[in-house]
Parts: structure tokens; C-alpha cells; sequence
């Protein structure tokens, strides 16, 4: 009985999916040339912070210059822990779902934009690219676009409004030892992050 739930449950996620998909084609979601252009970054570090249930990620560019700050949720910040770290599971866990439910239908997920910050709240679009050669931009939290990027191995950017409006500088601790500078650091590795970061939330 539980194996003919579970097996329900996976068959009604692929229509939901597939129907979103072909909603999206048919009421023109805005594809690339309609997607705001972005500044690229990676995932710096990711701290969780126990007794809030949260974590901050953060999202550094390219050039090591700025970082953006976002506060995730526990569950999310442990699947892109789980990414970063290639750690498998046994079974699918959602965001693995979501991936093997857009790939099964013929989609690669190309990228993620955090595209605004709307009263404390950062919106993203995840962009999927469909077999017929077309494309769609669908709207997502940030944690979720990210867990999904970091898995299909999609470029991941901030529109340079938002890096403006809650973006940091960063800078080294001291001159004489940068074992906490980011800047010297390879994509993907920790760092140490300033101890002060604005109240952002997703």
C-alpha cells in the first residue's frame, strides 16, 4: 500500500511539473532576452545559525570583490551543504526530484538570477531550457534555485541592482595574515565572513 502511495505522489509531481512547463510556453514566462542581465558569483560559505532554524548563505563574485548575504532556511542550507560536498543519498531528496523531473521532460536548468529584493525579500528566476530549443524563466526562492543550479552545474548571478542595495565589500582582516581573505581562495572554498551582515530574509 505505502509503495503504490509513494509511487502516486512521484507520478502527480511529473504532471505538476510538466503542466507548469507547458503553462509557462503557452503564457510566454520571459526567456532569455527578457531575463535581467547579472553579476556571477558562487557560494562563498554557508553558516548555519542553530537557534534562529536558519543559515546565511553567501554569495561571492567572481572578482572576490562584494558578497551578498542571504538567510535560508535550515532544510535548504543542508541540500546545498550536501551539493557543495557532492554527498549522494540513497534516495532522491527534493530538489533532486525537481532536476530529474525537468530532465526527464527534455530541460536543462541553465541558470539562476537573484533578480530582486521586494520589502526584506529576494526573489530569483531559475532559467530552463527546453527541448524544442525554447526557453523559460521560472520564478523561485534563491535557496531552491541555488540547491538546483549547484546540482545541474548552472551559472549562478545577482542583478547588479541588488548586489547595490544589499551587496558588501569585501575586504582582508589583516595585512599580515589572510587565511580569512576569500580573495585568495579558489570558487567554492569557505571563508570567514565579516561578523556584521545586514537582516536579510528570504
Amino acid at each position: 500500500m505505502e509503495i503504490g502511495r509513494s509511487v502516486l505522489r512521484k507520478v502527480l509531481f511529473f504532471l505538476l511539473v510538466a503542466i507548469f512547463l507547458t503553462a509557462a510556453r503557452e503564457e510566454g514566462y520571459p526567456a532569455e532576452k527578457n531575463t535581467p542581465g547579472g553579476i556571477p558569483v558562487f557560494v562563498g560559505d554557508v553558516i548555519m545559525v542553530p537557534e534562529a532554524g536558519a543559515a546565511i548563505i553567501y554569495l561571492v563574485t567572481e572578482e572576490r570583490d562584494r558578497y551578498l548575504p542571504i538567510t535560508i532556511g535550515h532544510f535548504e542550507a543542508t541540500a546545498i551543504l550536501r551539493s557543495l560536498a557532492s554527498v549522494s543519498t540513497p534516495r532522491p531528496m527534493t530538489h533532486d526530484l525537481i532536476l530529474h523531473a525537468i530532465s526527464a521532460m527534455g530541460g536543462q536548468v541553465i541558470s539562476v538570477t537573484i533578480t530582486s529584493l521586494d520589502e526584506g525579500t529576494f526573489k530569483a528566476l531559475l532559467r530552463i531550457g527546453l527541448e524544442s530549443g525554447s526557453e523559460v524563466s521560472l520564478d523561485a526562492r534563491p535557496s531552491d534555485s541555488i540547491a538546483i543550479a549547484l546540482r545541474a552545474g548552472a551559472g549562478m548571478y545577482v542583478s547588479p541592482f541588488v548586489m547595490d542595495q544589499a551587496g558588501e565589500p569585501l575586504k582582508k582582516e589583516s595585512e599580515g595574515d589572510d587565511r580569512d581573505d576569500p580573495l585568495t581562495e579558489e570558487p567554492g572554498e569557505s571563508f570567514t565572513p565579516p561578523k556584521v551582515f545586514p537582516e536579510t530574509i528570504l
